[in-house]
Parts: structure tokens; sequence; C-alpha cells
């Protein structure tokens, strides 16, 4: 029989609802396809691109905004205060960004 006339055998000339039952019969009857199903690969497209993102690019993009504001408010300070002032601020400001990466990605 022909997928047409496979399509439109009940008489309904739905075709997106004959579509979808006779994919579903179709996936129910041949479960060992090695073709993917549209709907899970999108699924699994969608988390491998977020997995992605999250290993990936997120943490040295929240690293060099931390750093970023560190140097700005430490260049601030140069400008504003003293330099042995800000000496001592670098010493002490240098771990606390790392230390701040850790906690936020525990």
């Amino acid at each position: 029989m022909d997928i047409t006339q496979e399509l439109y055998a009940n008489g309904d000339q739905n075709l997106e609802a004959n579509l979808i039952n006779h994919e579903a019969t179709e996936s129910s009857s041949s479960s060992s396809s090695s073709v993917p199903q549209t709907k899970n690969y999108k699924k699994w497209l969608y988390l491998s691109s977020y997995l992605f993102f999250v290993l990936f690019c997120q943490p040295p993009t929240i690293f060099a905004i931390s750093w970023k504001v560190y140097t700005g408010g430490l260049w601030g300070l140069i400008f504003e205060s003293s330099y042995v002032f800000s000496n001592s601020t670098t010493a002490v400001g240098l771990p606390i960004v790392s230390i701040i990466d850790v906690i936020a990605f525990q």
C-alpha cells in the first residue's frame, strides 16, 4: 500500500494528525531502528548545547567579569588615594577573586 493511501486510509483529511499517528505506529513497530526520533534528537541537542555553555563558556566569563571589577576598583583606588594603599589592597584582593570563583561554582 502506498504511503499516501495509508495516510488517507481512514477517510480523514487531516494530514498532520494522520502523519503523527503513522509515525507513532511506525516507531512502536520498529523500536530497534538506529535512526533517532526527531523529538529525542532535539532534546539531546538542546541539552548538549546547554552543557557546552555551562562547562566551557560560563566559568571564564564569570572569572573575566570579576577580574575586571577588581582591576577597575584598583585603578580607581590608585588615582583616588596613595599608591602604597593600593599595593596593600592588591596583596589582599588578589586571592579574593579566585576564592569568590570557587564559591560561585560549588
